[in-house]
């Protein structure tokens, strides 16, 4: 499924940067039953993009803004790293 395709991805990217072992129980659900879930009864209630919207904000938005925004990549990489 694409979706564990993702979750692979996104766990190896953030693996070197992150501060826990990656295990979480919300990645788990969307890869193994948020989709089942969503076809057979709609919209999840409580499910939320926190973790994601704060690892965007820490690994992303941040680094950017210390760069001086010329080669940011690298200098986020750099920050990041």
């Amino acid at each position: 499924m694409l979706i564990t395709e993702w979750a692979q991805k996104f766990v190896n990217l953030f693996k070197p940067v992150a501060q826990t072992p990656m295990q979480y129980p919300k990645l788990h659900n969307m890869c193994y039953h948020i989709v089942n879930s969503i076809q057979d009864f709609g919209a999840i209630n409580g499910f939320t993009t926190e973790t994601y919207e704060y690892l965007h904000k820490e690994c992303v938005k941040n680094p950017y803004r210390m760069s001086n925004r010329r080669d940011a990549k690298l200098q986020m990489l750099n920050t990041v790293r």
